[in-house]
């Protein structure tokens, strides 16, 4: 056994089911440091005062590769008394705190520069972290408490930037000239997460940032970027923030996520389809999602007219685009139409396309279907208002090379002809009968797909569960359901069952 390489027994270890991994540390000392290498890959910082916390890092250090940080509450460790501070004065506190980070040497601080020193020490031995998350919570304004954090931050800088892949960065963009040194690089970033938000927003705080942290940051990294993914809830100009960006070679995915105001039918006039031109040849992944934006009076829906998709930014070929991701998170889409005219833009080799936040209709589905002939489809995620028989029909007939399939769903219905005020007034176990009986005369022999995963709303979770079987028989081809063997699936849906009686 210890001839063997590691690298080997690694690839043996992935193909074990994960409810025999724990069985591995104790055969020996080799299998065990595999499980560790394994199931310790990812750890977060949540209860940062605990000595177990420091204690299981310093275990971990060599096998550590996936860190997650909350700023906040890793500042909670050098700050066991804070008041609660209002959220006015946001940036000022953040910089009288940094001004006076020395003050943490006095005597009533000495515990806290104590720990300081300790988290300090602790961040230099994590040398094998490739993946890094920041994550804060959303308007969090204790700004001590980013300041206190520093040591944590810079220190990891020191003992991982020079091997790190990925960063995801989400915390308000006050803080960013804390954790951005002006001259940090790293050398083998290739994807870059960003969720900008602000405390306090203002606009020429937001570009000024922009301008001299953020834009900066990005452009040192411009020839090892690969996945560059922007965030956004707050009415920023990220069209601006695009212009800025120096040539990205190496690019192959982008993710948008950005508000439009109540009222403004053309989000895109702030130049992202001129970003999306440079790289129309060489995208492989695209994620685009809106969401409509709160306005002085409150939220409200933004309806899309007819001409939503007749902007720019719809117009740009994608022609190498492997996967597409689409969302319109708050809006009302009476215009199908225009969805499927942008679909009839893509041909292979598109693999893979997600349609979230829009509860489509069989019709829509059809219509969609249709503007994607003659593309082969093998992972289909979408968002259904009701799943019937004659939807798995359709499924099976329009996307036969589907391997990979996830529905998310309101209600179960037998036929589509029913309506909702119908279903309502339909007895529960009649439609469960119903729906069991005309999945039972389907069989999809010739369907290549081999994972289906479905995610029923609450209001259908209990139907559900009494048509796991029908649904399962139907499908003799898939190889697991909601990540699970055909086997556990039905074991665990028909112990559930027997529980409930």
């Amino acid at each position: 056994m210890r001839d063997l390489p590691r690298d080997i027994w690694l690839e043996i270890v992935r193909f074990i089911p994960p409810n025999f991994s724990p069985a591995l540390y104790r055969v020996n000392r080799t299998l065990f440091a595999i499980y560790l290498d394994q199931r310790y890959r990812c750890v977060s910082i949540g209860h940062a005062k605990t000595s177990r916390t420091h204690h299981c890092l310093l275990q971990l250090k060599q096998v550590l590769k996936e860190l997650h940080i909350n700023p906040h509450l890793l500042g909670k460790l050098f700050t066991p008394c804070l008041e609660q501070p209002q959220e006015s004065g946001w940036l000022d506190r953040l910089s009288t705190s940094a001004r006076h980070l020395g003050l943490l040497s006095q005597h009533t601080f000495r515990p806290t520069a104590d720990s300081m020193q300790h988290i300090s020490y602790l961040a230099k031995q994590l040398r094998n972290v490739t993946k890094l998350h920041f994550e804060s919570e959303w308007c969090y304004s204790r700004s001590l408490e980013f300041i206190l954090c520093t040591p944590f931050i810079h220190g990891g800088w020191t003992a991982y930037g020079s091997q790190l892949h990925i960063l995801h960065w989400d915390f308000p963009i006050e803080a960013f000239r804390l954790y951005f040194p002006p001259s940090l690089t790293l050398e083998g970033l290739e994807e870059l997460n960003l969720h900008l938000f602000t405390v306090e927003f203002s606009a020429n705080t937001t570009l000024d940032i922009l301008n001299t942290i953020i834009s900066p940051f990005v452009n040192r990294h411009c020839n090892t970027i690969r996945h560059l993914a922007i965030k956004c809830f707050q009415p920023w100009r990220i069209g601006s923030l695009l212009a800025s960006l120096k040539p990205i070679p190496q690019l192959r995915s982008l993710d948008l996520v950005y508000p439009v105001l109540h009222g403004v039918q053309n989000p895109d006039k702030f130049g992202i389809h001129e970003f999306l031109r440079i790289y129309a040849l060489t995208l492989q992944h695209f994620k685009l999602q809106f969401h409509s934006s709160s306005t002085e009076n409150g939220p409200k829906l933004l309806r899309a007219k007819p001409s939503w998709y007749d902007q720019e930014i719809f117009e740009v070929p994608l022609r190498n685009l492997e996967s597409l991701d689409l969302g319109l998170d708050g809006y009302s889409l009476p215009v199908i139409s225009g969805l499927t005219n942008y679909l009839r833009h893509f041909k292979d080799p598109l693999k893979r396309i997600v349609l979230r936040d829009h509860h489509f209709l069989y019709d829509d589905i059809l219509a969609i279907s249709t503007a994607l002939t003659g593309v082969r489809l093998n992972s289909l995620v979408i968002e259904l208002n009701h799943l019937s028989p004659e939807l798995f029909d359709l499924l099976s007939t329009k996307f036969p090379y589907l391997k990979d399939l996830q529905l998310m769903f309101r209600v179960l219905t037998e036929k589509e002809t029913y309506t909702f005020a119908a279903r309502q007034n339909y007895q529960h176990n009649q439609l469960v009968r119903d729906f069991n009986d005309a999945m039972e005369s389907r069989v999809y022999i010739n369907w290549n797909l081999q994972h289906l995963t479905m995610h029923p709303e609450r209001f259908s979770c209990g139907m559900l569960q009494h048509c796991h079987e029908s649904i399962v028989k139907s499908l003799p081809g898939v190889l697991s359901f909601n990540s699970l063997s055909r086997e556990d699936y039905l074991d665990v849906y028909q112990r559930q069952l027997s529980d409930r009686k």
